[in-house]
């Protein structure tokens, strides 16, 4: 099985006292029910139900990683930025390239090393299993009832 390279991919660290709670207000993923190498996919909505960002949400080293496809318009920590507020959030764009994902049925498991695959192999692997990417097959008016 390959392994996914998502060097290029945006990399946003979520840590603090508060980053899970305040994640599961503010974005579609339960972040508090995943564990240690766990992943889901997840959307940011504007309050008409719109969406704003898709990206993946994963547990590495006990901090949240939000890992976002570089095809989108606004980079997910510009986003969520203006909801720190008093928070005890900080938002860090992670400088690892090193970032792979695993194919793991409809979902990416996230993993640091050297990866085996190209780019074009996480293509084919979400067209054959219709799944849409922002920015390419959905935009910000979109809704998410139309996105899968």
């Amino acid at each position: 099985m390959k392994h996914f390279d998502l060097r290029a991919w945006r990399k946003v660290l979520v840590t603090g006292e508060d980053a899970k709670a305040w994640l599961d207000d503010l974005i579609s993923a339960g972040v508090s029910a995943l564990g240690e190498g766990e992943s889901l996919q997840s959307l940011l909505l504007t309050p008409t139900g719109r969406i704003r960002a898709h990206f993946h949400v994963a547990v590495h080293d006990g901090d949240v990683l939000l890992v976002q496809d570089p095809v989108q318009p606004k980079p997910i920590e510009l986003l969520l930025a203006p909801y720190v507020l008093s928070s005890k959030v900080d938002l860090t764009a992670e400088g690892d390239p090193s970032l792979f994902a695993v194919p793991h049925g409809d979902e990416l498991r996230f993993a640091f090393g050297r990866p085996d695959g190209e780019p074009a192999d996480f293509e084919r692997w979400r067209i054959k299993r219709r799944i849409p990417r922002f920015g390419v097959d959905l935009d910000e008016e979109s809704l998410p009832q139309e996105a899968r």
